[in-house]
């Protein structure tokens, strides 16, 4: 009895040592699941769509096709053992960059949860880089919401090598050229939608060929997006050719070169009298002014009394003109005196001097046919049309008449002693602003009062005065040819020059703004003087080939390219000019 009571007790013992070793706390869990492998599963060589590339176990990409071609991708194939027990629910497969996957929940992503126990693998491509190392753990879980992580293991993705004739087959790009101005070019090329796609290089050079000497042309643009196809090149030296050829670059070393493009730089004003027209020896009158209309597509003068428009790309008399010649009821029939032309270019308004009281003769543009007449008074001296084209100013010495552009009624008649014949008017772009020149002043008119609101005091009275295209600058030429710039901001003048023509004329400041040009009416050459608009410099000269004229009126084009005057010869017979680079 003694000893069966001793056998109970040493078998109660060794049960309890037996729990007690399987419950330790401090014994490993036996894994779940364990990650017997990950390998790279990946392929570098490229191959043709629909080829048997010849190699086993070759891994083909899974992108689409692009032009016939597929490229291949980074890929890691991750394989695991079982979970073998009744109640399993599922394998979440998870991705690191760095090590520590169950604590490091900012950085790890789900890659896949898969709900069949006998999957046990899985290929891995998703956003892998070359030449990186990533982390991988299995966590497990079963129907009752328990779960366990598998072993951690990690690999890094190699540095693939292009060997032989294995070259990635890029499409080469389109390269286009467009001018942009006068010493600037737009570059376009065709995108490069390739998953291999790692950059674009353009380059410039002064000599043809640049993909065989890529070193000795300059690097102009880069970037690294796909989309990046345009780019602007600007300030170049005027007078140059220039070469442009785009390269493609592509990862792990590959480049494909676009087409060469080319283009000439100009000169960035015209500088030669390109055309001109003369008149017959019958023409002994013109008006010393010529106006492009809103659009820029005519230009508009004065000869002989009657207004002509001619396209500005053809010097020529259109069919279409008006004139009072051979009206018996008029004492001296035609146009005498200023014109000008509303902003869209529907209605001209041209002075008839000779009638006294003098009238505005209005004129409807498109088959110049006479449209109303409005009655002044005194003689003429300037017409504007207000740049906005609500107003339409008759100045007289001593006044200025304001009338509507749509009913021609008066609306105010100004004032003052500073208002004399040689007096000219401009207007702001905006239409805020109404400049007038007089003797030793520019005065400043608010448009929608029609008062003073400023006075400028200056050394000349302007033959001419022009407004710049930013509203920052109004520039005049005195009767000796004195040139003249005014910050309208401060009020202040900024520079005064004289180009080293004797006898003033018109002057015309560029579309852009950087030039201004000035003519000249002695008898001598040159016929225009080309001048830096922010200094007040002399930079070219126009000259007449034979013979002698005066210039007058002078406008350009709206792109700036082509410049249109006119002139008188020492007989007094007028011409028209168009300069070109």
């Amino acid at each position: 009895m003694h000893r069966l009571w001793v056998a109970q007790i040493i078998l109660l013992f060794a049960l309890f040592f037996s729990i007690s070793c399987l419950t330790d706390p401090n014994a490993p869990e036996q894994l779940k699941v364990e990650i017997t492998s990950v390998e790279f599963s990946g392929d570098y060589i490229w191959q043709e769509s629909g080829q048997d590339s010849g190699r086993s176990n070759e891994a083909v990409a899974l992108a689409a096709p692009i032009d016939g071609v597929r490229g291949l991708l980074c890929r890691f194939t991750i394989r695991w053992t079982r979970f073998t027990d009744s109640d399993f629910a599922s394998y979440k497969l998870y991705r690191s960059a760095s090590p520590g996957i169950p604590e490091n929940t900012g950085d790890r992503i789900l890659l896949k949860t898969l709900y069949v126990d006998s999957v046990t693998s899985y290929d891995d491509t998703y956003q892998l880089d070359w030449d990186s190392t990533y982390y991988y753990r299995i966590q497990v879980e079963d129907v009752f919401g328990k779960s366990w992580w598998s072993n951690e293991v990690t690999i890094t993705a190699p540095v693939p090598e292009l060997t032989g004739s294995s070259v990635m087959p890029l499409p080469a790009p389109e390269l286009s050229i467009t001018a942009n101005g006068w010493v600037g070019f737009d570059l376009t090329w065709t995108a490069c939608h390739q998953e291999w796609f790692e950059g674009y290089s353009l380059f410039r050079s002064n000599s043809s060929n640049i993909s065989e000497n890529p070193e000795d042309a300059e690097l102009v643009f880069q970037t690294g997006s796909m989309t990046d196809t345009v780019f602007t090149d600007l300030g170049l030296t005027p007078d140059l050719h220039y070469f442009y050829a785009l390269r493609l670059d592509a990862k792990l070393g590959q480049h494909v070169w676009s087409n060469e493009v080319t283009g000439e730089t100009h000169i960035p004003y015209p500088d030669q009298i390109s055309l001109s027209f003369g008149f017959d020896e019958s023409a002994n009158y013109f008006e010393d002014r010529i106006v492009m209309d809103g659009d820029g597509n005519y230009i508009y003068f004065v000869v002989d009394h009657y207004l002509y428009v001619s396209p500005r790309t053809e010097l020529v008399k259109l069919t279409s003109s008006f004139s009072w010649a051979g009206s018996a009821t008029l004492d001296y029939p035609g146009i005498a005196g200023p014109f000008d032309i509303h902003p869209d270019g529907t209605k001209a308004f041209a002075a008839e001097n000779y009638r006294n009281p003098s009238k505005v003769l209005v004129f409807e543009t498109s088959g110049m046919t006479l449209e109303d007449e409005i009655e002044i008074g005194n003689n003429i001296q300037w017409i504007h049309v207000l740049s906005t084209g609500q107003y339409v100013y008759f100045l007289q010495s001593g006044r200025i008449d304001v009338y509507t552009t749509g009913d021609y009624s008066l609306v105010t008649r100004i004032y003052s002693s500073q208002i004399v014949e040689g007096s000219r008017l401009c207007s702001s772009s905006d239409g805020t602003r109404l400049f007038c020149s007089s003797p030793g002043a520019i005065l400043i008119f608010d448009t929608s009062t029609h008062e003073i609101v400023s006075t400028i005091p200056v050394a000349y009275n302007f033959l001419d005065i022009r407004f710049s295209g930013d509203g920052s600058r109004l520039y005049g030429v005195g009767y000796s040819g004195d040139l003249m710039a005014i910050d309208l901001q401060s009020e202040t003048v900024l520079w005064t020059s004289n180009p080293g023509s004797p006898i003033g004329g018109m002057c015309l400041l560029s579309p852009d703004d950087d030039y201004i040009y000035l003519t000249h009416t002695g008898w001598y050459n040159p016929l225009v003087f080309i001048v830096e608009a922010s200094t007040g410099d002399l930079v070219d000269q126009v000259y007449m080939e034979s013979g002698h004229r005066r210039g007058y009126g002078i406008e350009s084009s709206p792109d700036g390219m082509h410049v249109y005057l006119i002139s008188k010869n020492t007989s007094g017979r007028p011409g028209i000019h168009m300069l070109s680079r």
